[in-house]
């Protein structure tokens, strides 16, 4: 009796041992093989305005270039990636990506807009692969707000002032007219008329 309990607890022990011995041996394997591919956005995102759309000399619309940067941190080679970028009215653009180890990626986007007011843009990474979780190594977000007048806005043809210049000229000439000559109906007929021709 005391034999098979002696012979129980010793092959328990084995056991134990063993279980330990590899439980050791695979986390050292799994520390050797390195980091997962760890997926960051380098930057905040940026805008640049690169188109203006007018109709009979308005602004009627607006073009951006929309710029991510992503880095891989990791030691891996990242799965294949969404980078999706959308707005606060539902429209929505994509671009796939795939990242090495220490690489930083410069992902664009063209998006356009013809509504006058600021916009919020979310911008989003994450595994093309459904079936893959989405965790703090493969998918991250982040808010790029554009303002209704940015302020790198693309400058129209008039140039500033030069109204209120012409404007200026034009009353000097008819006020020294009307001080040259006597003859003060013609002078205020002209006036009158100089200030019609600048409304």
């Amino acid at each position: 009796m005391v034999c098979i309990k002696t012979k129980v607890l010793i092959l328990a022990l084995i056991i134990s041992i063993a279980i330990t011995l590899l439980t050791t041996i695979l986390a050292q394997n799994i520390r050797a093989e390195g980091n997962p591919a760890e997926i960051v956005f380098a930057d905040e995102p940026t805008y640049e305005l690169v188109n203006v759309l007018t109709k009979n000399n308005k602004e009627i619309g607006w073009t951006y270039q929309i710029n991510v940067t992503l880095k891989n941190i990791g030691d891996k080679k990242s799965d294949e990636l969404v980078v999706n970028l959308s707005d606060d009215e539902g429209f929505s653009l994509l671009n796939y990506t795939i990242i090495k180890p220490g690489e930083i990626k410069n992902i664009s986007f063209r998006w356009s807009t013809i509504q006058k007011r600021d916009h919020v843009l979310t911008i989003r990474y994450f595994p093309a692969d459904l079936d893959k979780s989405w965790n703090k190594y493969n998918s991250g977000l982040k808010k790029l707000t554009i303002p209704y007048k940015p302020s790198n806005e693309i400058q129209g043809t008039s140039t500033p002032g030069f109204e209120a210049i012409a404007v200026f000229i034009s009353i000097t000439i008819a006020i020294l007219l009307m001080y040259s000559t006597r003859k003060k109906i013609y002078n205020w007929s002209f006036f009158m008329f100089s200030l019609q021709q600048l409304s």
